[in-house]
């Protein structure tokens, strides 16, 4: 038994059997492989079907899951998180990553998914991980050793350089005649990362990344949601925002575009802490999760967690994604089936209303407990 996502708007699309190979590669956090095979021995899981699947693919190491964990050098020194009122908190989220393949592996069974570890255990990462993970996996497009690719960011880098000197340099005394030197630097270090994304975009490389989770106080006030960060605001992805169950913006979403574009989507990524959706469940996506201890010191007894945000929404799209890939869909043609640029011609996808203030359409999916 498990949680299982299902989308009625594909159903047509997905019909078709699949028939070319599709690699989705998950930059994120990662437990340790062997943890995986651990944690699906616990009698506590016994009944967990995905985390016994993934630690079988894990277990026969040929490709369809691999997770790269040491590959890459990571700092310790930079840490992410939340708590439940959205404020900066920092805890451990190793399963942050096998959350997003887990739901990468339910909604596409036959596609290869490789976890590779460039945030270290606190969701922290810095630039040179991920253009080394990332360069090398622009090697093997070359080389041809991959057919089609996802590459899903279920993370953020960067707020908008505009702000990132005042963040920095909130408390401390500075001229204010640095700051278009130090904004000039971070146009440099932001136009490398995006032309790096524009290149693996040529190769024919769909990428798809969260717009993420930044804007609790600015719908709290009545104001627009704050843009997306990078790498989801660059023209070369398919940047993803979250709505609820109810298809609505979360209250903490990012828009999934700046204006006057409007080609984002948006799918499944729960609510704030407390929401919860029609069945009375907490309004959240449920996804693997095997560390013994939740973060608030509850004791893990399923190898479930109810996690909500942007992360868990592009992994559902890089999910349905790579599953129109391998039924020989191209990467523009999968671009333009979510986004609201069919909204603009007449052809509304699914029939769902696209939500204006996230600048994104909207694909309807369900997840539900069962065979």
């Amino acid at each position: 038994t498990r949680w299982h996502i299902t989308s009625q708007d594909l159903d047509e699309e997905l019909a078709a059997i699949p028939g070319e190979e599709v690699l989705v590669a998950i930059m994120d956090t990662s437990p340790n492989p062997d943890r995986v095979l651990s944690a699906a021995t616990r009698l506590d899981f016994r009944h967990n079907d995905l985390l016994w699947q993934m630690a079988n693919d894990l277990r026969h190491e040929n490709g369809s899951f691999a997770i790269e964990y040491d590959r890459y050098p990571l700092t310790d020194d930079i840490m992410t998180g939340r708590d439940l009122k959205y404020e900066p908190r920092y805890y451990r989220m190793p399963d942050h990553g096998l959350f997003v393949a887990g739901l990468v592996r339910d909604i596409a069974p036959n596609v290869r998914i490789r976890l590779v570890r460039v945030l270290n255990d606190f969701g922290g990462g810095d630039l040179y991980t991920l253009y080394a993970a990332l360069s090398d996996l622009e090697r093997e497009l070359v080389a041809g050793s991959i057919d089609k690719l996802v590459l899903n960011f279920s993370l953020t880098i960067m707020p908008d350089i505009r702000r990132l000197p005042f963040i920095w340099l909130e408390d401390r005394q500075w001229h204010s005649t640095l700051l278009p030197g130090v904004q000039r630097v971070l146009s440099h270090i932001e136009d490398g990362l995006r032309l790096l994304f524009e290149c693996l975009a040529d190769y024919g490389v769909l990428i798809v990344a969260a717009a993420g989770n930044d804007s609790v106080l600015a719908n709290k006030q009545g104001k627009q949601p704050r843009p997306p960060r990078a790498p989801a605001r660059y023209a070369s992805t398919l940047a993803v925002a979250a709505v609820n169950s109810d298809f609505s913006p979360a209250l903490f979403a990012n828009a999934a575009n700046i204006v006057p574009e409007d080609s984002g989507v948006a799918t499944l990524g729960g609510d704030l802490y407390g929401s919860t959706d029609a069945n009375g469940l907490p309004d959240a996506v449920r996804g693997l999760y095997i560390s013994s201890m939740f973060p608030g010191g509850e004791q893990n007894m399923q190898g479930w967690a109810d996690w909500s945000g942007s992360s868990f929404s592009t992994a559902i799209i890089s999910g349905l994604g790579a599953q129109l890939l391998s039924r020989g869909w191209s990467v523009s043609q999968v671009r333009a089936r979510f986004s609201a640029t069919e909204y603009r011609a007449g052809r509304l996808f699914g029939g769902s209303p696209a939500v204006p203030r996230l600048l994104a359409n909207v694909v309807r999916v369900r997840q539900r407990f069962g065979r």
